[in-house]
């Protein structure tokens, strides 16, 4: 069983200038808090009975029966970010645009609790909590995002694309406290020896029915998994739809929905020792209701 809570908030100071006619720059700072707990409780048990004789020479360590393994991971985290945007409008037909997700950077503080055991026959063997968890503070820099889109009116039928490029190996780790220079180090050449950029895209579709201001939408997303080597199965796609209404150009109402698949696997234990494959399938509905004055 595994239970995650927590929030992540998000306080975002905008502006923008049209900086030249129909030519738009804007730039978002956003800070960041919030705090994240996930418990993650692991049983396996000898139900068939296979493993009732494992040493003949150990009376104690014999008819396994229960093995558990529980983790629990508390963050608390705090950070910012800026992004950059640029607009132009082509009357009233397209809009170019061009973002610029600078890198954001993550204070973490994090406690981990790990607790176990194996009960046999005639004595149970806990793990010394103490050797497996630990409480360090350290910081993660994410890397640049540069995105581009545009859009176009067709007599009522808005067509839009927009991608963004993410090099995932520019991620970081920077140790504050605990961590270890060592560790950190090892840590960011896996980053670099295993991720690898990526491109995402979306693709988008909006009708609107001029007399009654409804709005009919659908669209695509794809984000390819950024660990090297792996298959397409892995990569996250999702499908959308939404329904819009504006009345008199101030009250606006907006109902989304996103499905979304891919394969995924997890491990229980040690690197590939214990594994769970995954087919992951995710359903979104998201309402938006917005006042313009």
């Amino acid at each position: 069983t595994i239970l995650n809570s927590g929030a992540l908030k998000n306080w975002t100071f905008t502006g923008a200038i049209e900086a030249y006619k129909n030519l738009f720059v804007g730039l978002n700072l956003n800070i960041i808090t919030g705090n994240f707990t996930s418990n993650n409780n692991y049983y396996e048990d000898d139900t068939g009975g296979f493993y009732g004789r494992v040493d003949p020479t150990d009376p104690y360590h014999n008819d396994f029966q229960t093995f558990n393994l529980n983790r629990v991971l508390d963050w608390d985290l705090s950070g910012w970010d800026a992004k950059l945007g640029v607009l132009y409008q082509m009357r009233d037909i397209a809009r170019f645009g061009f973002t610029v997700q600078f890198p954001k950077s993550y204070d973490i503080k994090e406690k981990f609790t790990v607790n176990g055991y194996s009960d046999f026959s005639n004595e149970r063997v806990s793990l010394t909590s103490s050797d497996y968890s630990d409480q360090v503070e350290y910081n993660i820099t994410t890397p640049f995002e540069l995105g581009a889109g545009f859009s176009v009116n067709l007599k009522g039928l808005i067509v839009s694309l927009q991608g963004t490029l993410i090099d995932y190996s520019q991620m970081k780790f920077e140790d504050i406290n605990g961590l270890g220079a060592q560790l950190v180090e090892s840590i960011n050449q896996d980053i670099k020896d295993q991720l690898t950029a990526i491109f995402n895209y979306n693709l988008g579709f909006e009708y609107t029915f001029p007399v009654i201001g409804l709005r009919l939408r659908a669209g695509y997303m794809a984000q390819p998994s950024p660990y090297r080597g792996d298959p397409s199965e892995y990569d996250h796609q999702y499908v959308t739809g939404g329904i819009g209404f504006l009345a008199d150009e101030t009250i606006g109402l907006d109902l989304g929905v996103a499905h979304g698949w891919w394969k995924d696997f997890g491990d229980n234990y040690d690197t590939n020792v214990s594994r769970t494959y995954q087919d992951v399938s995710v359903n979104k509905i998201i309402l938006t209701a917005t006042y313009r004055f």
